[in-house]
């Protein structure tokens, strides 16, 4: 039995699954619950709920998406309410199962998905029921929401942090969603949405009164009632850190809605407190990026973190089926004509990677031949193996084309790497074949 594997945007590597041996432990061993928010009800129709749902959207200035069977609200950064539903045979009507996962978003995030989910069933007119193991749908009562579930939430996570193996701590992953990359390996570190914290020091300060309440507004995207200062920097951090590539708005759209949203918040952010810590040199970057003129920021004092902001200034890690392969962070997703992979788009000097992999249940797993296609080399790595091709000059763009095939567990897993000259092609390609190992 054969299965496709398409890589997608971002790779997969849930907190609760096992991460590459030898490389990142996300210590997970026994589960932390997240908090979360349902909602159940009913519909007349389909395109009735999607009208309600623009109307809440374009109120609140939210993002919906609507694919097979589930409307999708983006609320902030990380934080999303979606619904899914299915039709009744006899009615016509809709049963609707709404889910919001709060965490680690932050109670402010809780608090604006409880009053939209009040928002939603009040104009859809339908008898609804509304889980919050929290409490704050009935009472209202943010400081209870805050201080006794997100603050011990905070706290389960930290106590993985203390995992230690030869007197140092276990790397630990918190707040990746199901696909996501990791960034190149590091030691002792905790890897969030808002950026590395060495696990060592963030121990030491949790010894201190208000340690967990200050690390507190430094992890959530939103950590308070109202979308303050604070928010509107820690989601520009999220994005700095997460998606950033630090490259010219012309390079991309992507590198366009990304940098555009990163100065929009850090202003806001500097408008409403000029007293919080602000990113000055990345914020600086950015304007030079988008080309556009930077605030004063001679008042603002200057954030400072454990380490330079931005996990796309080094490699990343990504998921094939069992197989692991590393890009730069500047490479940015891309899918054409049925093709899916990355790209750099670097002017005279581009790179771009395909990626596709075959799963055999039953059968002989082999090499493809390829037509026209010259063997460069062969390599075996631990449990794996697989062979460099020169395949010439692209007839689709101007650029040679390199292929590299990877025979891993019931799995082959082919990589199309182009760039603008065979040598560029076999030395990248090559790179490439050095950082790729199974899971």
């Amino acid at each position: 039995m054969l299965a496709i594997y398409w890589q997608k945007k971002v790779a997969s590597l849930p907190l609760n699954q096992k991460a590459a041996k030898n490389k990142i432990d996300n210590g997970l061993n026994r589960k932390i619950m997240n908090i979360n928010l349902t909602i159940r009800t009913r519909s007349s129709s389909a395109a009735t709920f999607g009208k309600l749902l623009k109307v809440v959207a374009r109120r609140h200035q939210l993002t919906l998406t609507h694919t097979h069977h589930r409307f999708s609200l983006s609320i902030c950064r990380l934080g999303n309410m979606s619904f899914s539903y299915r039709t009744e045979e006899k009615s016509g009507e809709i049963t609707l199962v709404g889910h919001c996962c709060t965490t680690p978003a932050g109670p402010g995030f809780h608090k604006e998905a409880v009053e939209l989910a009040d928002e939603i069933t009040d104009l859809n007119g339908y008898d609804f029921h509304i889980e919050d193991e929290t409490g704050f749908y009935g009472n209202n009562d943010f400081g209870s929401l805050r201080n006794n579930y997100f603050l011990p939430w905070l706290r389960g996570i930290l106590s993985l942090c203390r995992r230690q193996k030869d007197g140092e701590y276990l790397s630990l992953a918190v707040g990746w969603d199901d696909e996501v990359y990791l960034p190149s390996d590091r030691k002792g570190l905790l890897i969030t949405p808002l950026g590395f914290f060495n696990i060592s020091s963030l121990l030491a300060r949790l010894k201190h009164p208000g340690g967990l309440e200050g690390f507190a507004d430094e992890f959530f995207v939103w950590p308070h009632e109202e979308r303050d200062a604070l928010f509107y920097r820690n989601s520009a951090l999220n994005a700095l850190w997460e998606d950033c590539c630090f490259m010219p708005s012309e390079r991309s759209a992507e590198d366009k809605e990304t940098n555009a949203f990163i100065l929009d918040n850090l202003e806001q952010a500097a408008r409403l407190d000029s007293h919080l810590p602000f990113p000055k040199e990345e914020y600086l970057k950015l304007c030079e990026c988008a080309d556009c003129e930077p605030i004063d920021l001679s008042g603002l004092p200057e954030l400072q973190t454990d380490y330079p902001i931005g996990y796309r200034k080094g490699e990343l890690i990504y998921r094939l089926g069992n197989l692991e392969f590393r890009l730069p962070g500047q490479f940015i997703f891309f899918e054409k004509n049925g093709t899916h992979g990355y790209e750099d788009r670097a002017g005279n000097d581009w790179h771009k990677v395909t990626v596709l992999a075959y799963s055999y249940e039953d059968g002989e797993l082999g090499y493809l031949e390829e037509e026209g296609g010259i063997l460069v080399e062969e390599r075996i790595f631990e449990d794996g193996e697989c062979r460099l091709y020169d395949l010439g000059r692209s007839k689709q763009e101007d650029g040679y084309v390199c292929q590299l095939q990877v025979l891993t567990d019931h799995q082959i897993s082919l990589f199309s790497i182009s760039s603008t000259s065979r040598e560029e092609s076999l030395r990248f390609s090559r790179t490439f074949a050095d950082r790729i190992s199974t899971l």
